[in-house]
């Protein structure tokens, strides 16, 4: 590890401890490998309770709870607006937005199993009634698809047709998948304020070469992008979206040139908040 991403990490550490209540249980789940049963975190800011399981769960609820990385790529949450989160792993950034937008409505996206079940568990522990949860992936189609789930990084779950998990005690399992077109036309049927995508680079499948009329109906979309390879990069989904309308801004990551975030807001929505 190089001197650079040596200091981020205890940074991201010192933080993270700061941002809950039970210090030692975390301190000891991040020294352990993963557990068989789940651990309540309760967070600094408002008493947030939190169930994870393994270090990757805490690092995820660390970007969407403690950073807020989501929230402040997207300029902030009304606290009536329809929010998407497609990829919703257990439920960080659902929880984070669920809580702020009070008088809207969340509807979270989550083809693993296990990590949904957990994700319902963390919204019912938070007292939420504003929340959704549907057990579906996002895809080209409407369709069942095999998804590959790694015992180490159960939160990483691909599609064989995105990046193959060559780790030999990766599971597949088959999951039901929509596309972008029900998803916005079907499922959420309402004008959608925020979506929020972590998909492990399935965003190239469904995002791509729809038409731009679809995107009409939906205002921001803040993703973790994941660089695939020397065609499917971030560069072609700014592309994109801008030609559909969007101005995108590019947050890189420091430490991992394939990954960082995506924020795109509508032109027209940009220009009547004032946003610069």
């Amino acid at each position: 590890m190089g001197l650079k991403k040596w200091l981020y990490s205890i940074a991201d550490r010192i933080k993270l401890l700061r941002g809950v209540k039970n210090r030692r249980d975390l301190r000891n789940l991040l020294d352990k490998k993963p557990l068989e049963e789940l651990l309540w975190l309760t967070l600094s800011r408002d008493d947030v309770k939190f169930a994870v399981s393994s270090r990757e769960q805490v690092m995820s609820m660390k970007v969407c709870l403690i950073d807020r990385v989501y929230t402040r790529h997207a300029g902030g949450i009304g606290k009536d607006w329809t929010i998407v989160d497609v990829g919703a792993a257990i439920g960080g950034f659902t929880i984070e937005a669920a809580r702020i937008a009070t008088e809207g409505r969340v509807i979270a996206l989550e083809p693993n199993m296990g990590s949904i079940n957990v994700l319902r568990q963390n919204v019912r522990a938070n007292q939420l009634q504003n929340v959704e949860a549907l057990n579906l992936g996002v895809w080209d189609r409407d369709a069942e698809m095999p998804l590959c789930i790694s015992e180490q990084h159960p939160l990483q779950a691909q599609t064989n047709e995105t990046e193959k998990n060559s780790e030999s005690e990766a599971r597949e399992t088959m999951v039901p998948v929509i596309s972008l077109e029900t998803l916005v036309n079907e499922t959420v049927t309402d004008e959608i304020d925020l979506m929020k995508l972590d998909c492990e680079g399935a965003e190239f499948a469904f995002l791509l070469n729809k038409p731009a009329t679809l995107f009409k109906r939906i205002k921001r979309i803040v993703m973790e992008y994941h660089n695939l390879d020397s065609e499917r990069t971030h560069k072609q989904l700014k592309e994109y979206l801008e030609h559909v309308g969007f101005d995108v801004r590019v947050f890189s990551n420091p430490l991992d040139k394939n990954t960082g975030y995506l924020s795109a807001v509508r032109s027209e929505v940009r220009a009547n908040s004032g946003l610069e």
